[in-house]
């Protein structure tokens, strides 16, 4: 069953971006494919190579509040 979780992403994605975070957003994948839904990148104008890094930045960074 195919799910759409688009609009709540974005939203968190712009939360991390007000912030001046790495964007949270980045490790949520589709599990067939193991990268983001097409929606991601038109959301963040990149490409793997930046999703990539993105996904890193989330990795080490330890600013994230513990609620949003």
């Amino acid at each position: 069953m195919p799910r759409f979780a688009g609009q709540f992403l974005d939203e968190v994605g712009r939360w991390c971006q007000r912030h001046g975070w790495p964007c949270l957003d980045s490790v949520v994948v589709k599990e067939d494919v193991r990268i983001p839904g097409h929606g991601y990148f038109e959301f963040h104008q990149g490409g793997i190579g930046e999703w990539r890094t993105e996904v890193a930045r989330c990795i080490l960074f330890k600013g994230y509040p513990d609620k949003m």
